[in-house]
């Protein structure tokens, strides 16, 4: 949780969130999600302990190292420094907290550590731990060859059927893009996520912005069944009893 809270906060100069940032709030998205749906059947989510201050200063000291290392105050090509750069309080922090939280429950059979760090693995095994280890996608090499990742091919692309609904495909998209676009006919059509992180209500109804001429193109785009403008119109009816407020 303290990481993400930091990922959360990773913003650029101008107060907008970085790649970093949109995934931590599509992380903490997802564990309320799931925090809210205790009959998804195979998923449960318990969260205990406390963040460690140290954490905290942890973070602030190596905000400050990169700093200095942007700044060409240590030699970028200081190969020392690069391999300092990465520490293990976090993680044995991580690991000590895992353990507290398995004395607090009365069973430990059938509970594992995950982790996608090799040395946690071990380091956690040595700490009475059950480590799994879990490897990220990515390139792999085989000497001097390319692995690629697995993958299906098909000359009859007409004969593969994936169930996702078009609308979660595109946030999914926008939230790892920041934004994007969409041709329909000869328009283009520019989405995006939310890039403030102001309000967690716009992660958890995955809300996608767009700007009024580009929705008044694909309202006028629509030959569907459902009266938009009669729906806006009785909306904003609800809004202005309630909430004094009018949907644009």
């Amino acid at each position: 949780m303290h990481e993400l809270e930091e990922a959360a906060n990773i913003r650029s100069n101008e107060g907008f969130l970085k790649h970093a940032g949109r995934i931590g709030f599509r992380a903490l998205q997802e564990i309320i999600e799931l925090s809210q749906n205790p009959d998804m059947v195979g998923v449960s989510i318990i969260i205990v302990g406390e963040a460690n201050p140290v954490l905290d200063t942890r973070i602030e000291l190596q905000g400050l190292r990169n700093d200095f290392y942007n700044m060409n105050v240590i030699n970028k090509e200081n190969r020392v420094f690069k391999r300092m750069t990465k520490t293990s309080s976090g993680d044995m922090i991580i690991r000590d907290q895992f353990k507290k939280f398995l004395r607090q429950i009365d069973f430990h059979k059938g509970v594992y550590f995950l982790t996608a760090d090799k040395s946690n693995v071990a380091l956690a095994r040595t700490e009475g731990l059950n480590p799994i280890y879990f490897k990220f996608p990515g390139k792999f090499y085989y000497g001097h060859r390319l692995i690629k990742p697995f993958s299906i091919s098909n000359d009859n692309y007409n004969d593969i059927r994936i169930d996702i609904p078009i609308g979660k495909l595109i946030y999914e998209f926008a939230v790892e893009f920041g934004s994007i676009k969409i041709n329909i006919g000869n328009v283009e059509i520019l989405m995006r996520c939310d890039s403030k992180g102001e309000n967690l209500d716009n992660w958890l109804k995955r809300q996608l912005v767009i700007e009024k001429k580009y929705l008044k193109i694909l309202l006028g785009e629509y030959e569907g069944v459902f009266n938009f403008d009669y729906i806006i119109k009785k909306c904003n009816d609800i809004n202005e009893i309630f909430f004094d407020k009018e949907i644009v």
